[in-house]
């Protein structure tokens, strides 16, 4: 089981958010910001697992956290994080 806190996550606040996969933390994360930041809807975080195969040297994974906010002439990237574990 992982376990972050809300601004580990992007978010505002230091609640620890507990899952069992990415997956999950993404679900956790939504309904913890629907909940309790109903003012951040103008800015959204993504939580990536990408995985990344190098010919004949094996692989890895990374977690990557983009947040994008809503501007007047559309969506824009406004931050970059690369997350552990």
């Amino acid at each position: 089981m992982k376990t972050m806190t809300c601004r580990q996550l992007g978010g505002s606040c230091d609640e620890q958010l507990s899952a069992n996969s990415w997956d999950e933390m993404v679900k956790t994360m939504t309904k913890h910001v629907l909940e309790k930041h109903p003012d951040g809807e103008h800015s959204v975080n993504y939580l990536y697992l990408g995985s990344i195969t190098v010919e004949d040297a094996g692989g890895f994974e990374r977690h990557w956290m983009v947040t994008v906010r809503r501007e007047p002439e559309g969506w824009r990237v406004t931050n970059y994080q690369e997350l552990g574990g």
